[in-house]
């Protein structure tokens, strides 16, 4: 079994389960290291409950780790209400929680990324600076954030690439720059309105373009 972290229960790391765990992982938040687990798990008799809807495969995971006692070992929580989980997004970001994995009940466990996972974020103004892709049909966009740090956006949806190249038609290209060694097209700043990632994975979304307030 592998831990499912990072989780509520979790270090924010992945540590092989029975494997030597890293001394500053273990001490990290000077408490006992947990691991939060959610995986496939055997059904008995030299079965797998693979096949099994995802609610009986929690069931069967629950069952398990209840009989190993308790800490280090412990199985992440989950909730079905909306609510909850919007209140878990924003009350763990200040201990490093990145968000939450959402997965189908009733969907049978298959090899790969069978989930979605929703990070915290957080609406701000920020400058576009830059693009990335065709004129025409820009694929993403560079960004300044209010702090001053430079990232590359997600790729944009077909309406905000259509507004970007609005918008270098209108004011003209700049030149080639290059931002953690991928090659962008520097143009006049347009204010944006986008969605910052608060974690490690600090991926930021555009959600709008302001060209009326240039």
């Amino acid at each position: 079994m592998r831990s499912a972290g990072p989780s509520p229960l979790g270090l924010g790391r992945k540590h092989q389960v029975g494997g030597r765990v890293p001394r500053q992982a273990a001490t990290r938040f000077h408490e006992p290291a947990r691991f939060g687990v959610g995986c496939p798990v055997s059904s008995g008799a030299g079965g797998r409950a693979g096949g099994r809807p995802w609610r009986e495969r929690r069931e069967l995971l629950v069952d398990l780790v209840a009989e190993l006692g308790g800490p280090p070992i412990q199985v992440v929580p989950v909730t079905e209400d909306p609510a909850t989980a919007r209140e878990w997004i924003t009350a763990l970001q200040s201990r490093g929680i990145e968000g939450v994995l959402c997965k189908r009940t009733a969907s049978p466990y298959r090899p790969g990324r069978m989930w979605v996972k929703v990070r915290a974020s957080t609406p701000t103004d920020a400058t576009v600076i830059g693009y990335a892709g065709p004129v025409a049909r820009p694929r993403t966009v560079v960004v300044r954030l209010p702090d001053g740090v430079v990232r590359f956006s997600r790729p944009l949806s077909a309406a905000l690439s259509a507004e970007v190249a609005a918008h270098v038609r209108r004011t003209g290209a700049g030149g080639r720059e290059v931002l953690d060694g991928a090659v962008y097209t520097a143009c006049v700043p347009l204010a944006a309105e986008v969605e910052a990632g608060t974690t490690r994975h600090a991926t930021v979304s555009v959600r709008r373009v302001r060209p009326d307030l240039g």
